[in-house]
């Protein structure tokens, strides 16, 4: 969460910083600043005053707006899930790494409501004056960053609760009074689903064009009933109808793993095979157990077995470092990419400031303000710059650093986007064993134990079968 503070920074502050909320002020960390009230107000004062020219407190009429004094972050975890110390690490880590080394951040962790939270005060001027904009691209970037330390720690982090598929009232309402002929498609798509020569989206598209249905496939399926006025998206049905869930429902038939199946995992894939077979079953038969289970759900765990199979993911200690070796890949390129990205941003100043330097050193009669300029460019002497041919050089170097920048943002988009796979399949994982992973593991525990016995009765009959055989074939031979 993010906020602007436009006035009585010193009582924004004392409230982050009171005793009460911050366990005795020991969850209390400053960045390039003191730790304490009064002289974190100091230097945050300095900073702005220095590098706004306006006073960092000053009153004002109701109709003037006061200009941002301090930025304001909140990173607040689900209760429970992290202890007090941990939350302060954690948002002491986000705010380097999202801030950087030279801005005065003040960092205080409150342990007073149901949740533990963090308040994170932001100086509006670095140490160099660079001034930091509050808008959606930063928050978003904020927002990233916490993401991805949160799940390298193996936290939940907040979904987007737009992304879920809404319905109106007035659908709902048809629904219920059995007049939608969007229940006729739903209906009509799952009977073509079960039939055998369905084997693709493209098999039941041919289907229904052949039940008088229009059907136009791009991006998404598209589907008009022959007495309705306008065509609907397939994934506004709702669950189960979108492409992806389409294709897997026919892929799978709707038909559970088998026991053969899930014995063939081994570690945390096996117990997962175990849970994704318990829900196949609790939806595959409307069987009314722990809750209501979703097509969505059964394929993105689904998937999740597969990705923890190809990975080769034992334990979820195997997991967890696999989030963490994905995050510090991340981590690395990004200083690797700010670090070429700094020496080719100097290599540009440096050839944008050879015309000026030689112009100053190649004439007679300089002004103090070319003398001043001329020791800020001094630097070029001892790289034996004398003319305008020294700048093709430099310009070699810059088009290498350059080539050098772009390679590795390519190769950062790379790794965001493997880290952004991983930590989300993790996600999954840890949202599935949270909601009622023992309970799944342990009715399928008693269907495997009624499986294993009757397995053994069987035997046990064979066994018996056998033995009356050979009896029966030794009195014979005698």
């Amino acid at each position: 969460m993010y906020s602007a503070i436009h006035k009585s920074p010193l009582m924004f502050l004392k409230y982050i910083l009171r005793e009460g909320k911050t366990n005795g002020n020991e969850l209390v960390t400053g960045l390039c600043c003191s730790a304490n009230v009064e002289d974190a107000y100091g230097e945050f004062e300095r900073i702005y005053q220095k590098n706004s020219g306006e006073r960092f407190y000053r009153k004002t009429n109701r109709e003037v707006k006061n200009p941002i004094k301090v930025h304001h972050y909140i990173q607040s975890f689900a209760p429970g899930e992290v202890t007090p110390e941990q939350a302060h690490s954690i948002a002491v880590e986000w705010a380097r790494k999202t801030f950087g080394d030279h801005r005065q951040v003040l960092i205080s962790t409150h342990t007073d409501k149901g949740h533990v939270h963090s308040h994170i005060a932001v100086a509006v001027f670095d140490l160099n004056g660079q001034r930091w904009i509050g808008n959606k691209e930063t928050l978003k970037k904020c927002r990233e960053m916490s993401d991805m330390i949160c799940k390298a720690h193996g936290l939940s982090i907040i979904d987007d609760p737009s992304k879920e598929h809404k319905h109106k009232y007035g659908e709902w309402k048809a629904r219920k009074e059995n007049r939608c002929w969007k229940d006729k498609l739903r209906d009509d798509i799952d009977d073509l689903i079960l039939r055998e020569d369905v084997k693709s989206v493209d098999d039941l598209i041919v289907r229904l064009r052949e039940m008088n249905y229009t059907v136009n496939f791009g991006k998404y399926i598209s589907v008009k009933a022959p007495k309705a006025k306008h065509s609907i998206r397939t994934f506004r049905l709702g669950d189960g109808y979108a492409l992806e869930e389409l294709k897997y429902r026919i892929a799978s038939k709707d038909r559970e793993m088998s026991f053969e199946k899930v014995m063939s995992y081994q570690g945390i894939q096996r117990e997962y095979a175990v849970c994704l077979r318990q829900m196949q079953i609790i939806h595959y038969h409307h069987e009314p157990y722990i809750r209501k289970v979703s097509v969505r759900e059964v394929r993105q765990n689904a998937e999740l077995l597969q990705f923890l199979s190809e990975n080769k993911i034992g334990t979820e200690e195997d997991f967890r470092s696999l989030v963490n070796e994905n995050y510090e890949k991340c981590a690395g390129l990004k200083e690797q990419l700010e670090k070429v990205s700094k020496e080719a941003a100097k290599m540009k100043k440096l050839i944008d400031d050879i015309p000026e330097f030689l112009q100053i050193i190649n004439s007679d009669d300089r002004s103090n303000e070319q003398k001043k300029r001329l020791a800020e460019l001094s630097y070029l002497f001892a790289l034996d710059v004398s003319s305008e041919k020294d700048s093709a050089r430099f310009e070699e170097e810059l088009k290498k650093l350059e080539s050098k920048v772009d390679e590795v943002s390519r190769k950062l988009e790379s790794a965001e986007s493997d880290f952004k796979e991983v930590s989300g399949f993790y996600e999954r994982y840890l949202d599935t064993i949270r909601m009622d992973y023992e309970k799944m593991l342990e009715r399928a525990k008693r269907e495997y134990a009624e499986a294993a016995e009757r397995e053994n009765r069987e035997y046990e009959e064979y066994l018996r079968w056998e033995g009356s055989g050979r009896d029966s074939g030794r009195n014979r031979s005698r």
